[in-house]
C-alpha cells in the first residue's frame, strides 16, 4: 500500500557519466537501489550521436532525462525523455530538481536534501499534513506546506553543528513567523510539501537562476555586503519579470499587497524615491524628521520581534541551560578531536 501511494525519487544528475567512467559512486547508487527496491533514480544522460551534414559527419550531443530502477542487481530504464538541449541553464541544484518532477506521481511533492533526516514520529504526521491541501482556508487551497527540518550531519563538526542550528532557526522558526501572522513567506525549506500540479504549471518548484536561488550569504566586510545587496536586487528584478508576481498581485488583498511589494521590488523603489527626494526634503528642513520616523519604525519592529527573546533570556535557568549545553558539546568534541589527532579510536 505504501509503494502504491508514495514514490521516492533520488535525483543524481551525474549518474550516467559516473556509470560510464566506472566511478565508485555509481556502484554505491546501484547498491542503494538493490537494497531498496522502491527507490527510483533520475539522472540526465548525455549521449553523442553522429549526424550527417553537408560538411560531413559530425558528433552531436543529445540529452535525455532518464528514470531507472534495480532489477536483478542491475539498473533498468523505466522512462527516457529526450530534452531539447542541456538541462543545466542556471544553477545545477534547481535544474536537478526540476527535471525529476516529471517522474513523480500524485498531487503532493516533498523535496528533501541529502543532509536531512527525519524521525519515525514525524512520518505519522504525513496523513494529517496532506489533508491540509483539502482544507478550506477562505481563499484557495495552499500550494506550499511547511515541515520542520532535521539535519543529521550536524554532529560532524562544530561548524556543522552551528550551521544546522542556523538552518533550524531560519527555516523552522523564522518561516513560521513569516507565514503566521505576517503572511509574507517567500522562501521554502527543503522538507516542505508542494502542490505538484500547481508548481508544474509555473516552471517547476525551483527557479533556474543563480540570482534567485543563491540570495543568502555571510556578511564579511563592506565589499561582501555590497555584493550581497546587488545579488538580492538581481533576484528581486527577475521575480518581477515572472508571471508569479503578476498573478499574486491580482489576488492579494490590500495589506498582503503591501507585504508583497515591500518584500520584493518595492524596497528598492522606495529607496530610489527616498534618495531622489532627499535634496527636496533637505531644502524644506524635513529630512531629519523623516530619518527620525524611519528610525522609530525600526525600533518598534525590533521591540516586537526581539522582546519575547529578551524576556526568555532574562530567566536564569535559560542562560544556565544554554551555557551548560554549549560547554558540554564543545568539551566532548574537543576530546574527540584529540583522539583523532593522537591516532586513538573511540571505545564503543
Amino acid at each position: 500500500m505504501a509503494d502504491m501511494k508514495f514514490t521516492y525519487v533520488a535525483t543524481c544528475q551525474n549518474y550516467g557519466n559516473q556509470k560510464r567512467s566506472g566511478d565508485r559512486r555509481a556502484t554505491d547508487i546501484l547498491n542503494l537501489m538493490v537494497n531498496h527496491p522502491s527507490l527510483r533514480v533520475a539522472y540526465i544522460d548525455e549521449v553523442e550521436v553522429k549526424v550527417e551534414e553537408t560538411e560531413g559527419v559530425k558528433a552531436k550531443k543529445v540529452y535525455y532525462s532518464v528514470l531507472v530502477k534495480a532489477v536483478d542487481n542491475l539498473d533498468q530504464e523505466i522512462y527516457r525523455i529526450k530534452l531539447p538541449g542541456p538541462a543545466k541553464l542556471g544553477e545545477g541544484k534547481p535544474e536537478n530538481q526540476n527535471h525529476a518532477v516529471v517522474f513523480t506521481r500524485g498531487e503532493a511533492l516533498q523535496a528533501i536534501d541529502m543532509n536531512q533526516d527525519n524521525y519515525l514520529e514525524e512520518a505519522f504526521k504525513m496523513r494529517n499534513l496532506l489533508e491540509e491541501f483539502n482544507e478550506d482556508h477562505g481563499v484557495r487551497p495552499p500550494s506550499i506546506l511547511g515541515v520542520r527540518e532535521h539535519i543529521f550531519t550536524g554532529s560532524v563538526s562544530s561548524l556543522a553543528w552551528f550551521m544546522s542550528n542556523q538552518e533550524t532557526s531560519f527555516v523552522t522558526i523564522g518561516q513560521r513567523v513569516f507565514a503566521r501572522p505576517l503572511k509574507i513567506r517567500f522562501h521554502y525549506g527543503h522538507p516542505d510539501v508542494f502542490d505538484r500540479i500547481f508548481h508544474i504549471t509555473r516552471g517547476g518548484m525551483s527557479k533556474a537562476s543563480r540570482n534567485v536561488n543563491l540570495s543568502e550569504d555571510i556578511f564579511a566586510g563592506l565589499n561582501q555586503i555590497s555584493l550581497f545587496e546587488a545579488k538580492v536586487a538581481c533576484g528581486n528584478g527577475e521575480q518581477t519579470l515572472s508571471r508569479d508576481i503578476y498573478r499574486l498581485g491580482h489576488h492579494f488583498d490590500f495589506f498582503r499587497m503591501l507585504s508583497c511589494y515591500f518584500t520584493t521590488i518595492g524596497f528598492y523603489v522606495s529607496s530610489l524615491i527616498s534618495q531622489a527626494c532627499r535634496p527636496l526634503m533637505s531644502g524644506l528642513g524635513m529630512w531629519g524628521s523623516c530619518k527620525a520616523l524611519a528610525r522609530g519604525y525600526d525600533y518598534l519592529m525590533g521591540y516586537i520581534i526581539f522582546a519575547p527573546v529578551a524576556i526568555l533570556a532574562w530567566f536564569p535557568f535559560v542562560s544556565e541551560f544554554q551555557t551548560r549545553l554549549l560547554f558540554n558539546q564543545a568539551f566532548s568534541r574537543g576530546l574527540q578531536i584529540q583522539r583523532i589527532l593522537a591516532g586513538g579510536k573511540k571505545h564503543k
